[in-house]
């Protein structure tokens, strides 16, 4: 049979999403003009007089967000959800020893709060958008329902019949479902801020940063993620069930239970931004169509390190650097357009190019694997046979 072509129909094609949150954390001393230096500041963006905004912020806080890029941020803001009608009111927060003002600011399209802290000296030393809490599911949470159920009918449906019909690689996907999660809050997250602060760059990525820096940012999430997506190897029962006929397959159940873990992980960041706060669910359709291509490339990354595992521990160590380089090769579009070296059409393309290449690479591993299968036994004649014939 050729799985190629069935499986090209399935795929879709959307930009991928790319987050950051502006965060500088400095300890904190209680001023009695903070909710009317919050205000000011508000205005001024609203005014969009970016030079005497950033005259607010302190020494970190200026470097890593002068005027062109707050402008940048700013406008993004505006453009999903309007423009600034009013400010609702303000309340004052400690967090862990930090004082945060929460200004609550009407806008077009919805309500959402904009978090100023500021540090001993009354300057602004970090700043969120967030959304207001609204009524009912978020509208992101149906999207990675749909993207969730999708990927398991389609993705899990051909694994478990190209495996013949095994149960055991759902259990092996529910295994990787929190390992999403677990590495971008405590593995990249923490890596990210202590790399930022140790080389002395600014936290947000563009065509500005230096290229070793961006280099360096673009292959943390491959040697994390799919050093993570193989730590289920690591239990014995796990490793005594893998042989050269179960090799893909685990390490597709492996890698798309991390994908799937994946699109909570993000559904759950992108419902704390709050220019899609409004948004229905059906708006999301680009996230969902990028999430189910995710979840698949994610397996396959998986299945070449897992296959090379039967070669031994050095076979696992080959197969591990080659997943790794296969994802940064994945990931080169999207990093790009981040920078806004490439516009999402080149982006886009690049993509198309990446789904096409492992489709290709599954079709091969899948065709490798049927060499290791044991044929069926025929019976050509037996003893029963013989007699009823007599």
């Amino acid at each position: 049979m050729r799985i190629l072509p069935i499986i090209l129909t399935f795929m879709t094609l959307l930009p991928h999403f790319s987050f950051q949150n502006i965060q500088m954390s400095i300890p904190l001393y209680a001023t009695s003009n903070l909710e009317d230096l919050a205000i000011t500041f508000i205005n001024l963006l609203k005014e969009e007089k970016f030079e005497d905004v950033v005259k607010l912020f302190n020494w970190e806080m200026a470097k890593a967000l002068p005027p062109q890029k707050l402008e940048t941020v700013w406008n993004q803001l505006i453009s999903n959800v309007r423009e600034l009608k009013e400010i609702v009111g303000t309340r004052i927060a400690e967090e862990g020893g930090y004082r945060a003002i929460y200004v609550t600011c009407e806008f077009a399209k919805t309500k959402l709060d904009i978090k100023v802290v500021f540090d001993g000296e009354a300057k602004i030393a970090g700043l969120w958008f967030l959304a207001k809490e609204s009524d009912g599911v978020h509208g992101i949470y149906i999207a990675a329902l749909i993207a969730t159920v999708i990927s398991m009918l389609l993705w899990g449906g051909l694994v478990y019949w190209l495996s013949g019909s095994k149960r055991v690689y759902f259990a092996l996907m529910l295994m990787n479902l929190p390992l999403s999660a677990i590495v971008n809050l405590y593995i990249k997250k923490p890596m990210y801020e202590t790399l930022t602060s140790l080389l002395k760059v600014p936290p947000i990525l563009d065509i500005t940063s230096p290229w070793w820096f961006l280099l360096l940012i673009h292959f943390l999430p491959p040697i994390s993620e799919e050093a993570i997506k193989l730590s289920p190897l690591i239990a014995g029962r796990v490793r005594n069930i893998v042989n050269k006929s179960s090799a893909l397959w685990m390490g597709m159940a492996f890698g798309m239970g991390f994908g799937i873990g994946e699109i909570w992980y993000l559904a759950w960041r992108i419902s704390m931004m709050p220019e899609y706060a409004e948004y229905p669910f059906y708006y999301f359709g680009g996230f969902i169509g990028e999430r189910i291509i995710a979840v698949f490339i994610h397996g396959v990354m998986t299945a070449i390190a897992v296959i090379r595992f039967m070669n031994g521990r050095g076979g696992l160590l080959v197969g591990y650097i080659w997943a790794v380089l296969f994802h940064a090769f994945a990931n080169v579009g999207a990093m790009l357009y981040q920078i806004k070296v490439w516009d999402a059409t080149i982006a886009m393309s690049y993509t198309i190019i990446v789904i096409i290449i492992t489709m290709c690479l599954f079709e091969y591993l899948r065709k490798r694997e049927l060499k290791y299968k044991k044929p069926k036994e025929t019976v050509l004649f037996s003893r029963n046979s013989i007699n009823e014939k007599s």
